[in-house]
């Protein structure tokens, strides 16, 4: 019994440190259909460390902690981090009260 017991201790101890590393930085919402990590999203998505966001027709707006807000025009992709944007294609707007990069 108290090796069974020991047993659901560390796998409940593993489960805690992996969800530890999927924490969301930010959401991300579409006047029309955008795409996050290869995945077509039509209304909004949670935001990762290293997401890429791409819009279509429509432009997207990405929220991340701190006041941190994003406009990424129409046909523009970028990659999201925590403290800065990758813009590899089209163009994007910035607006945060704390320190954030964009770099295209």
């Amino acid at each position: 019994m108290i090796d069974k017991l020991k047993v659901l201790v560390v796998v409940l101890c593993m489960l805690s440190y992996a969800e530890a590393g999927t924490v969301s930085i930010g959401t991300a919402s579409a006047r029309g259909d955008m795409r996050v990590d290869n995945n077509t999203v039509t209304d909004s998505a949670t935001l990762f460390e290293g997401s890429v966001v791409e819009t279509g027709q429509a432009s997207a707006d990405l929220h991340l902690g701190a006041g941190t807000e994003i406009t990424m025009a129409s046909s523009s992709r970028g990659t999201l981090y925590r403290d800065h944007l990758v813009l590899q294609q089209g163009a994007s707007e910035l607006s945060a009260s704390s320190p954030f990069k964009l770099e295209a």
